[in-house]
């Protein structure tokens, strides 16, 4: 169990998305606080034999805050993808937000295990979707891109994507396409 003491009031924690830095040889788990609603991480090693798990970098199983700002209790709508090129997870959620709607940030993880998100980007407004079911991310290593890909709640028999580039430390939004 990777979440076996850090809920107290017995609420579960929803599985949401799961993924592997192979630059720190660390996993990390993202959840979203059954009592909060907030996004939370927990990373982990694996040596072959036991894991060593944590959130906090001091062994104590500690979750971390990931995102609290813009996330509903309503739905699970996350997805995260591993970035090759920057070695950091990108993040991306649909937050029924007002003016925050679908969002992308980043999470990098130190061998260590602590967890650092970065404060989070909108990626459609409430202009551009109503609300963004199902999405994925996908890094795309040869052009240095964030395959953002969502399902409009007004439109559930098509899938709309937006290319977002990344250098590093800023997201560039680029324009919605149907596919």
């Amino acid at each position: 169990k990777i979440l076996n003491a850090t809920n107290s009031s017995g609420q579960g924690e929803t599985p949401c998305a799961f993924g592997y830095d192979d630059h720190n040889d660390v996993y990390l788990a993202v959840f979203k606080n059954g009592s909060t609603a907030a996004i939370i991480g927990i990373a982990f090693t694996y040596d072959g034999s036991s894991v060593t798990i944590d959130g906090s970098g001091a062994g104590t199983g500690t979750t971390t805050n990931i995102e609290s700002t813009y996330q509903n209790n309503t739905d699970d709508y996350v997805t995260m993808c591993w970035d090759t090129t920057n070695n950091v997870f990108h993040l991306g959620l649909n937050t029924y937000s007002t003016t925050h709607r679908y969002i992308i940030q980043n999470i990098s993880v130190t061998s260590g295990r602590v967890i650092t998100p970065s404060a989070a980007t909108a990626i459609a407004t409430s202009s551009a979707i109503t609300n963004a079911y199902f999405p994925i991310m996908v890094w795309d290593q040869t052009n240095e891109k964030v395959f953002a890909g969502l399902q409009p709640a007004a439109l559930s028999e098509h899938y709309y994507y937006y290319p977002v580039a990344f250098d590093g430390s800023t997201y560039t939004v680029g324009s919605l396409t149907q596919i």
